[in-house]
């Protein structure tokens, strides 16, 4: 793909959504873990991943209606 057909959107710095509470809040808590990162997926799959699933595809099925 030639440079002049790049999306300059992707490569320009993403804007920060977070207020500076939320901001400095997150800031104290530090990057999140590898450890954490697979508690969490683990707690995905013990909990049901497919009942979330269909949960959401419930959900994009009512506002197709």
């Amino acid at each position: 793909m030639r440079q002049e057909e790049w999306d300059q959107g992707i490569l320009s710095d993403a804007t920060l959504e977070l207020d500076l509470s939320t901001q400095g809040i997150l800031a104290t808590k530090g990057p999140i873990t590898l450890r954490e990162q697979a508690d969490f997926h683990h707690q995905l799959d013990s909990q049901g991943l497919q009942d979330l699933i269909a949960e959401f595809e419930s959900k994009s099925d009512e506002k197709a209606s």
